[in-house]
Order: C-alpha cells, then structure tokens, then sequence
C-alpha cells in the first residue's frame, strides 16, 4: 500500500532499483476510463468478472487495493490488454495488426505499481494487445496466513527468481523451494501462490499469457484458501 507522497508518480528505491510508481489511484481512472469509452455499465462488468457493483466502484474510486487477479478479470471484461490498465502512456500503441513490433524497457524503468502480495514493475508496456505479460515483481509476504487466498486467473505463466529465495504452492503439487536462477512453469488457472524464504524479499520475473479460448479446456480450480487470514487494516483488501 502506498501512503502519502508515495501514491503520487515518483521514485521508491528497491533493492538496487529505483523505480517509477503508478499511483494506484490512476489504475482505477484507467478502469473507468476504458469502460465508459467501451460504453459499459459497472453492472456490465459485474456481470462478466463475479465482482459486485459495488466493489468495482471503490476499485475505481481508489477504495480498495487491487491484485494482479483482479485486474486480469477486470481488463478481459472490458475488453484490453492487462498493461494499458497500468500504463500511463496515452501514446502507447493499440493498432491491432503488428509485424515488426520492439520495445524497450531500460532498468528500473517499467510501470510500478503495489498490491497486498507483491510490488509489480510492468515491463514494456508501450505496447499494447500483447500476448505476454512481462513483470518483475518483489514477493512480499513470507507465509501463506500472510498471503491469503491463493491466485487463480487465465492463462500460463514462468517464473524465474532473479535474487532471494521463494516458495511456490499450488494446488495438486508439493511445495517447491526455489533460489536464484531456479524456474517454473504453471497453469494459472492451478490456485498457486509465491512467498519469500529467504533473509531478503525474493525478486523474480514472471510472464504471463492471456487465456486462449479453448473448446477442451477443464474448467477452473476452486481457489484455494490459506490456513489463517491476515487482519485487516484500515482499508480493504482484495484478492
């Protein structure tokens, strides 16, 4: 969670990065901004993600932090790629066919942005309508009581710790203890979560695809909860 000076654009020092901040607050003006240009209600997209009405308006007012689950749903709902939601680059390129497309994103240049689990740096999102998702992220928490419910969204994603050491769980499989260099591969639709082990907060690179429509598919996991739940704070949580 971001307080104060830190909710608005500035610079954060992680670990040898110092990063560009996305105020959260302009990812909800970004989610309002899209649906109203896509002409759907906050019912509309109720409708199509399971999320109230009421929650998606404090999500766009800034109410209630967002997880990366959330704006997966939120975004298909409404029609656009993850990384516009988290860009602020008006300019950012949206033509629908591409054939030599290249981006570049220097160190500690990405879109930052930081929910309950981790610290997100979106990379190379100039472009938009893209199949991968490309972000490095810092794992926050550091035991499943602290992380709460375990992720579930569309798609596959790889994983590769950059430096610390992670756990990751999901659901069907045993735990598996990762350091750096170490990778994995998953289905996102597996409940799965990712902790840090080690005496600093683990850094890894992750990317994700989109969900590609798929007549045999099996339907998604019940997500899986952790054993305890962390108190709430002051402002709500979401998963």
């Amino acid at each position: 969670m971001l307080h104060g000076h830190e909710r608005a654009r500035g610079k954060r020092d992680i670990g040898r990065l110092s990063l560009n901040y996305l105020a959260q607050s302009e990812i909800g003006q970004q989610i309002r901004h899209y649906r109203r240009s896509r002409k759907l209600s906050l019912q509309d997209v109720s409708d199509q993600t399971g999320i109230s009405v009421s929650t998606l308006s404090k999500i766009e007012n800034n109410v209630v932090e967002l997880s990366y689950t959330r704006m997966m749903a939120i975004s298909e709902a409404i029609g656009i790629n993850l990384t516009e939601l988290v860009s602020a680059d008006e300019n950012a390129n949206t033509t629908p066919l591409f054939t030599a497309r290249r981006s570049v994103t220097k160190a500690g240049g990405g879109a930052v942005t930081e929910a309950k689990n981790y610290i997100y740096e979106y990379l190379n999102t100039d472009i938009s309508k893209k199949q991968m998702i490309p972000t490095i992220a810092t794992i926050k928490s550091r035991s499943l009581a602290e992380y709460g419910e375990f992720a579930v969204h569309k798609g596959e994603e790889f994983v590769l710790v950059l430096e610390g050491e992670a756990e990751l769980h999901t659901e069907h499989y045993q735990p598996v203890h990762l350091k750096k260099g170490d990778a994995t591969y998953i289905d996102s639709t597996m409940p799965h979560a990712m902790i840090s082990v080690g005496k600093s907060l683990a850094r890894i690179l992750f990317v994700c695809t989109h969900g590609i429509p798929d007549d045999d598919k099996p339907p998604a996991s019940t997500p899986k909860r952790a054993p305890k739940k962390r108190a709430r704070g002051k402002k709500e949580m979401i998963d």
